[in-house]
């Protein structure tokens, strides 16, 4: 198949789960012998031209992230229409409104749904009608929906019911070798017990819960129930908000260490090191932090959203969404009870290694698959060696 990719996409990308879903997935489909290209975003412009067998096409973006989502998105869905693609295959809603574009030019189209942008608290009145009519489009247009949760899945079904049903497909996670504590050392962190969050600093990730939180645990609990609180993760642009946070971070009694964009062995080492695993994110589709730190038996306190309760289940310990203090109490127990960590950490190492359910390979077969399905070309399918 001649397969191109849509979306708010930049390749290579440390950070963003959207991005790190179609390097691994696409890397794999390409690797299978299938066409693919790559449509990503920058401010310049340009970028590499090729990364791990898939074809990167280049757009430039404005730099203001909502309205970019979905210029971009038209852009590549225009530009979709000389490629003489199988298959346009958008992801987030936000970039999916022109899905129907390359229809007319008898391409296939597939969009996977990663969460719904429409329900984030930033949007105003008219962005979020903006995103309900994407969503609204894309349940009528596109040959073929995916989702990277159950919850979603069950969601779009049930305010859909005459769209074609939607295909439950999970993200993939790598479960980690052995790593150096001493890559922890460049952070401050070599001899320290710390808590760990990744993501972007934004509202939705409920960063400044985080921060209430742990500076009522630093007030109330005594020494034994304490620990840093390490953030990985920067805003895809600066804003007021991560301004707000650095700066209140800085003046907590609580040490809060801003540790930025971090990759490769050095967050496979975070990950592995953490005392616990905390987010108090207001809305997700699947996280991909999550799933890491539970590959890395992490102990992992969340809120208690649809996305966690289901990855998490009773292999984590759920809070109330928004509730700082219930979280400060959440964590001062564990921090207490060394037993309760260890037994929640193998839970939820188990909960991955268990099935095969966020293995990369299965979600690229799976994905694959359905994009067979719905190609006017229906090749054999081809198993990986």
């Amino acid at each position: 198949m001649r397969i191109a990719v849509v979306g708010p996409l930049r390749l290579p990308n440390p950070q963003g789960g959207m991005s790190r879903h179609c390097e691994e997935l696409y890397s794999r489909i390409a690797a299978r012998g299938h066409d693919v290209t790559v449509y990503c975003a920058s401010r310049s412009g340009d970028g590499p031209s090729s990364y791990r067998g898939m074809k990167l096409r280049w757009l430039r973006a404005s730099g203001i992230a909502g309205l970019d989502r979905i210029r971009c998105g038209l852009a590549a869905a225009v530009a979709s229409l000389r490629g003489r693609y199988d298959i346009v295959h958008f992801h987030s809603l936000t970039s999916s409104a022109p899905c129907f574009v390359p229809r007319l030019g008898r391409a296939k189209v597939v969009v996977t749904v990663h969460r719904l942008e429409w329900r984030d608290e930033k949007w105003g009145p008219i962005g979020r009608a903006v995103l309900r009519a994407s969503e609204w489009l894309v349940m009528r247009c596109a040959h073929a929906v995916i989702t990277v949760s159950r919850n979603l899945e069950a969601d779009l079904g049930r305010r859909y019911p005459r769209a074609r049903p939607p295909r439950y497909v999970a993200n993939g996670v790598m479960v980690p070798e052995s790593v150096d504590r001493a890559l922890l050392g460049p952070h401050g962190l070599g001899e320290s017990e710390y808590a760990l969050f990744v993501g972007r600093l934004t509202p939705e990730k409920g960063v400044d819960v985080l921060l209430d939180a742990f500076e009522q645990l630093w007030d109330d609990a005594d020494a034994g129930t304490r620990c840093e609180l390490a953030i990985v993760g920067d805003a895809p642009k600066e804003s007021d908000y991560a301004r707000q946070l650095r700066a209140r971070g800085a003046r907590l009694a609580a040490p809060v260490r801003f540790l930025g964009l971090q990759h490769d062995d050095s967050l496979a080492a975070l990950f592995a090191n953490a005392r616990l695993y905390v987010t108090a994110s207001h809305q997700e589709g699947q996280p991909l932090a999550v799933l890491e730190a539970m590959s890395c038996g992490r102990c992992v306190v969340a809120s208690d959203i649809p996305a966690h309760r289901e990855l998490l289940g009773p292999a984590g310990v759920m809070v109330a969404d928004g509730n700082a203090k219930d979280f400060a109490v959440a964590v001062a127990r564990l921090l207490a009870d060394d037993s309760a960590i260890e037994r929640y950490g193998n839970a939820a190492r188990r909960r991955i290694t268990d099935s095969d359910e966020f293995d990369w390979d299965r979600t690229a077969t799976e994905t694959e698959q359905i994009l067979l399905a719905a190609s006017p070309r229906r090749p054999a399918i081809r198993r990986p060696a």
